[in-house]
């Protein structure tokens, strides 16, 4: 295991963008903690408050929150790549040649993981200590923190290990960690609601007559709002506002939760260990996996004659597309995005109800946002497997034209998403005609158009990120500000002029809105068409082949 550990320890000390990320982490919570200040302390005055800004705990419960939420993209996400790289790079048949055993290979990558995230949350300690230092912080504050945060980094390694013991490339591998890592976490919280609901004080327990629907919906949602801690001004007032509670419910259920990850990494280290050695059996002895055999015989029988002739016209048409249609896991990312907007459909329905669903149609309307960061991620992970096993340069003396290559590639994951996309805006639809979405209307089309327009501008723009070499994790966080800065910052603009051409008008009325949408809309497309031929200019000058946006010397 020591071997393993030092080795990718000094990988990772080796690489320029461990410590760039460290950086711009203390970087981001330094700016959201001035953030933080110069906002509560302009709307404390505003709303004639004595105090002139907010106390330590707010700011302790919004370092926190930031904290948390970047832990929990983070922890799945990098463990997500640690056997999935070994066995697309044929390295893991050399480290069982050593002497160690399969779980002691696994051992070493989850030290390192804990490692790399134990010095990623060191950055965080001194922005910590500001909000201690002005007061207010006392120690239930620091207790649900730590708790927090270690059951969020035990729970992203456990489902990033899992993942990347199942899958074999990284966008599939990340999408299931972090698909593993909610539910496991939406099971933690609805747990803890329904452990609040049962012990906790009277007023909860005053909804004995509701139905269980109505009691399973904020047991399930609420846990997240209080993990933060911002809904009272942190953890110690919220708590002590609470004194009917039994003495220890919250001890308990913090100690639950973090025993709960602590067990699930410990049975993900397990089960990553036996997949290792089960993969290397079967590479062993040639035999090919049968989940790509099964893949490819239930995506015959589904889509049959159909997909058939689909796929004939991409080979007389553009044969990269009909090539990475292949590869694509007979829809498994279309059919997972489907089942997505049913869900969450399904729960906006069920708990909002007719002509109460103001609020819950936000979660439909923004069902394609959500989409588009998840497509942006599988955008930023799209060429580096053709890039790793040198089989992108041989599509490249195929004669192929490398805008070809592009076009594939693109209309491959826009064939991914854009089913859910019509999905999702049919389901919104049917909300408004319903009824559900009173005075709210206005705001989630804007809201629904904005996101759908986004899943397929995020495709090139993270496209090209991927030709350029950037890791996926870089080029997904390059990719999302590319695809969100620019058209909200020219749509604001665009709705703006219209506004004050108006002169009386207001930013929330309708022309207002399709002022925003229209420019919106048209940044994404200008975009989107220049990302697309920068990839494609990349791929023609083989610029590819150099470091990340490394330029020949002239």
């Amino acid at each position: 295991m020591n071997a393993v550990l030092q080795r990718e320890l000094v990988v990772q000390a080796r690489q320029r963008r461990t410590y760039w990320f460290r950086f711009l982490t203390g970087l981001a919570l330094a700016l959201a903690l001035g953030l933080q200040l110069i906002s509560l302390g302009d709307l404390a005055r505003a709303m004639g408050l004595w105090r002139a800004g907010p106390t330590g705990a707010e700011l302790f419960a919004s370092v926190h929150t930031i904290i948390s939420v970047l832990l929990l993209f983070t922890a799945p996400l990098i463990a997500a790549d640690s056997i999935a790289r070994e066995r697309r790079e044929g390295t893991l048949g050399l480290l069982a040649l050593t002497p160690l055993r399969p779980s002691e290979i696994v051992l070493g990558k989850v030290g390192a993981h804990v490692i790399r995230l134990f010095s990623l949350w060191l950055v965080s300690v001194p922005v910590l200590m500001i909000p201690v230092l002005m007061g207010g912080v006392n120690w239930v504050d620091v207790k649900c923190a730590l708790a927090i945060e270690l059951s969020v980094l035990c729970g992203g390694l456990g489902a990033g290990l899992i993942a990347t013991s199942i899958a074999k490339r990284w966008n599939v591998a990340a999408v299931l960690a972090l698909g593993l890592t909610l539910l496991f976490g939406q099971f933690i919280a609805t747990t803890a609601g329904l452990t609040v609901y049962l012990q906790g004080p009277p007023l909860l327990r005053s909804m004995d007559g509701v139905p269980w629907l109505g009691i399973l919906a904020p047991a399930s949602g609420y846990p997240w709002a209080v993990a933060t801690g911002l809904t009272d001004g942190g953890f110690g007032p919220m708590f002590s506002k609470a004194g009917q509670w039994p003495a220890g419910v919250p001890d308990f259920i913090l100690i639950g939760a973090v025993l709960a990850t602590a067990t699930l990494l410990l049975l993900s280290v397990l089960v990553a260990g036996w997949r290792v050695q089960r993969v290397l059996r079967i590479e062993a002895a040639g035999i090919p996996e049968r989940s790509a055999l099964r893949a490819t015989t239930v995506g015959r029988r589904l889509f049959g004659r159909v997909r058939e002739y689909q796929r004939r016209r991409w080979l007389f048409e553009n044969p990269a597309r009909w090539l990475f249609a292949y590869a694509n896991f007979a829809g498994l990312i279309r059919w997972g995005w489907g089942a997505f907007v049913v869900l969450t459909g399904t729960l906006a329905l069920v708990v909002g109800g007719p002509g109460e669903g103001s609020d819950w149609s936000v979660l439909v309307a923004a069902q394609p946002m959500l989409m588009a960061i998840g497509t942006s991620l599988a955008a930023a992970a799209s060429f580096r497997r053709e890039i790793e096993e040198g089989t992108l340069e041989l599509l490249l003396v195929t004669g192929l034209p490398a805008r070809k290559l592009v076009a594939g590639r693109i209309g491959q994951l826009w064939s991914d998403s854009w089913p859910a996309v019509l999905l999702s805006g049919l389901l919104l639809a049917a909300m408004l005609v319903g009824g559900s979405a009173n005075g709210f209307a206005g705001d989630a089309l804007v809201l629904w158009l904005a996101g759908a327009v986004s899943v397929f501008g995020a495709v090139p723009i993270g496209v090209r990120y991927a030709v350029r070499r950037l890791s996926p994790l870089h080029g997904w966080l390059w990719t999302n500000l590319t695809t969100g800065f620019p058209p909200l910052l020219l749509g604001g603009a665009t709705a703006t002029m219209f506004w004050g051409f108006r002169r009386g008008g207001d930013l929330s009325d309708a022309g207002s809105q399709f002022a925003f949408v229209l420019g919106f809309v048209v940044t994404q497309f200008a975009l989107a068409r220049t990302w697309f031929w920068l990839a494609a200019n990349d791929l023609h000058t083989r610029l590819y082949m150099l470091k990340p946006f490394q330029r020949r010397a002239r």
